[in-house]
């Protein structure tokens, strides 16, 4: 009789743990192709799974988050995977949910021709050690514009989108991406590049350490369903949706939202293309445990 009390209790004791596990917190930077975790948040759709969202200022503070182990789940393209992974991280890809096809810009206040006629020496703008970095060196590769005239400074998008002003007589490069580039564009710069490119390729994806792959996989698929779930809302009624996330992406108006919308791919729903597949391989970026 004691031993089936003891197991009863023990019973009871593993039940009440795995009811109370605790919540996975997943952290975002602000980015339109992203608007559907800031729509599942809104509703509320990822507390009722067990996810908690933390908005990160930049892209480098939402990396910080998961190296301080704040986060159990981060977003990034392949350039921040390829980071963390070389700082020694415990770190997959298990969801990719979008293509930037034009949401990753670069703008200036100057034309490409007045920079490439130019010996002057150019400030680029943008988060160091993030996917603007791969960005620059794309465009200044395939540009012809020499390293030697880069004068590179670290600044957040918030940094760049309010302290630096069109009037600049000096060479300004920024390297942004949506929703940061409306304010510049509103400032008078020029849109000189963007990712809307078939030889450069970046893939936003959710990644999370092996373990937590392992032992909460169920919490990461209702995370990617919640995700679906929240495309097909905006396919419903788009303007219902740019309501509910207009606030996490700094209030565009409704035109300026349409307008981001058409550079990004959403990639949720697993029908991939060969030739995305192909990229990902030449890249080593990892494509097996992709839910």
């Amino acid at each position: 009789m004691k031993k089936i009390l003891i197991i009863l209790i023990a019973f009871l004791f593993i039940a009440c743990e795995q009811k109370e596990q605790k919540p996975l917190v997943l952290s975002v930077d602000r980015w339109i192709g992203a608007s559907p975790i800031y729509y599942a948040h809104k509703k509320g759709w990822l507390k009722d799974i067990g996810i908690e969202m933390i908005l990160a200022p930049s892209i480098a503070d939402n990396l910080h988050l998961y190296r301080l182990k704040v986060s159990d789940i981060v977003t990034g393209t392949q350039h921040e995977f390829f980071k963390l992974k070389k700082d020694s991280l415990d770190i997959k890809p298990f969801l990719i949910y979008d293509r930037s096809y034009g949401g990753d810009v670069i703008m200036a206040n100057r034309t490409l021709k007045e920079f490439q006629n130019s010996s002057q020496m150019i400030h680029v703008y943008l988060e160091l050690g993030t996917i603007n970095e791969e960005m620059l060196n794309f465009w200044k590769l395939y540009n012809e514009i020499a390293d030697e005239r880069l004068i590179l400074h670290n600044a957040t998008q918030d940094e760049i989108s309010n302290q630096i002003v069109r009037e600049n007589q000096e060479p300004l490069l920024l390297i942004t991406y949506n929703p940061h580039n409306i304010a510049l564009k509103k400032s008078g710069f020029y849109q000189i590049a963007d990712s809307m490119d078939d030889r450069y390729l970046v893939l936003d994806s959710l990644f999370t350490s092996d373990k937590v792959y392992k032992e909460r996989g169920e919490d990461l698929k209702n995370l990617k369903t919640v995700l679906l779930k929240a495309t097909m809302a905006y396919e419903k009624d788009a303007k219902e949706y740019y309501e509910t996330i207009k606030g996490y992406i700094s209030n565009p108006s409704y035109e300026e939202f349409k307008d981001m919308q058409k550079n990004i791919r959403w990639l949720l729903d697993s029908k991939k293309s060969d030739s995305i597949y192909k990229a990902m391989e030449s890249m080593s970026f990892p494509h097996k445990d992709l839910l």
